[in-house]
Parts: structure tokens; C-alpha cells; sequence
């Protein structure tokens, strides 16, 4: 706590954090409509969607190439697609074990089986 030169609470100091409390609040709560408004989490939805499809009705030695730009992972058996390396991400549980995901320059490529 700061005190002032006569012992009392210096409220200057108290309205600066207030004020930069708030700031940090505002600034995630736009970063977080930004990222919802903009559609961009749906299109990482129905990205992991379309692709657990895909590697569950694929037969084994399938291989697919994605030339997306997104970086897609997997997660134990969850599919995680991202917009870059600092996005959260959509995680989607796909439940199939027999996939393997990996990054070749721009492209990811996945292997069945």
C-alpha cells in the first residue's frame, strides 16, 4: 500500500489500478468478440468436424494433404485446429486412434491406419 506524507492511503494509486484493471478487461473481452464476430471459430469448427468425418470413414493407408491455412493437431484422439500458434484453437474429440498428423512446409498431412 502507498501512503501519502501525512500516513493516509494515496487514492491516486488506487484509481490507477482500478483503471488498469478495467483496460485488461476491456482489451480481452474484445479480443474474444473479435475472434467470435468475425466467424472465424466456426470455420475452425466445421474444419475439425469435416476432418474427423473424413478420418473415420477412411480405410487404412489413406493418406490426406491439407493445404488449409490453418494448423491442425491432434491431441490424444481430439483433432485441434488453430489459427496460429497463439490461438486456443477448437478442440473436437474424433475418437479414432488410427491417425497420425503432420506438417510438411505449408501443408499438413494426415495418414490412416
Amino acid at each position: 500500500m502507498v501512503k501519502n506524507k501525512r500516513g493516509g492511503d494515496n487514492p491516486m494509486w488506487k484509481t490507477i489500478f482500478a483503471i488498469v484493471g478495467i483496460f485488461i478487461v476491456m482489451a480481452a473481452l474484445m479480443f474474444f468478440l473479435v475472434d467470435k464476430g468475425s466467424g472465424e471459430l466456426i470455420k475452425k469448427e466445421i474444419t475439425a468436424k469435416q476432418l474427423c468425418m473424413i478420418v473415420t470413414g477412411a480405410e487404412n493407408g489413406t493418406t490426406i494433404n491439407i493445404t488449409a491455412p490453418l494448423i491442425i493437431e491432434k491431441k490424444g484422439q481430439d483433432i485441434v485446429v488453430k489459427k496460429s500458434t497463439i490461438d486456443f484453437g477448437y478442440n473436437y474429440p474424433c475418437n479414432v486412434n488410427n491417425f497420425e498428423i503432420e506438417k510438411e512446409n505449408e501443408n499438413t498431412i494426415i495418414r490412416i491406419g
